[in-house]
């Protein structure tokens, strides 16, 4: 339960609930800094996945300039690439899967249940949004349209062997078939963590080091 004042949605949806209280439809306008109540509903393994597709990469004429790899038109590094795309897997034709809306609908009637209980019941009014009349089969096509997907990406680059094609680290966290490279981040957790991904990614940053140290000790 994070109490905020400043969500947009909050604040404008708090606006339109005065409006419709005003007498004779005049507009009531509030404080910005007007109380509310935000309530994260979040899914914890989903089964909603997206995929990571690399683009392809061009080299051009490297011209070494100021110690700087340019091209002859004095692009960075002398690359033309796209940024790689972020879209739903081929067999799939939504991001959340069934299980996964039944599971943050759920979790929606949960927050309308504890609410329902003193001492919440006594300091709350009424639901601003999606509203206490949306419910069932609404519910779900609510939380069908209007999930947010939080920041809390992992799972982009595989840990497995050489001869996974679908691999892009080995068990010692090096990119397969770059020397020198490792990755040491969220992209080599298998799944997202149960709660906020920093901390895990300090762990795996930590058994990095330790790894790093132990190559450089053996090849001494």
């Amino acid at each position: 339960v994070f109490p905020r004042v400043v969500e947009p949605h909050v604040i404008d949806r708090t606006h339109e609930i005065y409006k419709e209280r005003a007498a004779g439809g005049d507009s009531v306008e509030i404080p910005i800094e007007s109380s509310a109540m935000l309530v994260t509903v979040a899914l914890l393994k989903p089964e909603a996945r997206y995929e990571v597709k690399t683009s392809s990469v061009e080299n051009r004429n490297l011209i070494p300039t100021s110690g700087v790899l340019t091209d002859k038109n004095n692009n960075f590094w002398g690359i033309n690439f796209t940024l790689p795309s972020v879209q739903l897997p081929p067999n799939r034709t939504s991001y959340l899967s069934d299980l996964d809306i039944k599971r943050l609908a759920w979790g929606v009637e949960e927050v309308r249940r504890i609410r329902s209980f003193a001492p919440l019941s006594l300091k709350t009014e009424e639901e601003m949004y999606p509203g206490s009349k949306i419910v069932e089969e609404l519910l779900d096509n609510h939380v069908k349209v209007e999930h947010l997907t939080n920041s809390h990406w992992s799972g982009s680059t595989k840990m497995g062997s050489a001869n996974d094609p679908t691999a892009v680290v080995d068990e010692r966290l090096r990119v397969i078939g770059v020397e020198n490279l490792r990755v040491a981040d969220a992209g080599v957790m298998p799944r997202v963590p149960n709660g906020n991904t920093h901390s895990t990614v300090c762990v795996l940053a930590s058994r990095a080091a330790d790894l790093i140290f132990e190559d450089r000790t053996t090849k001494m």
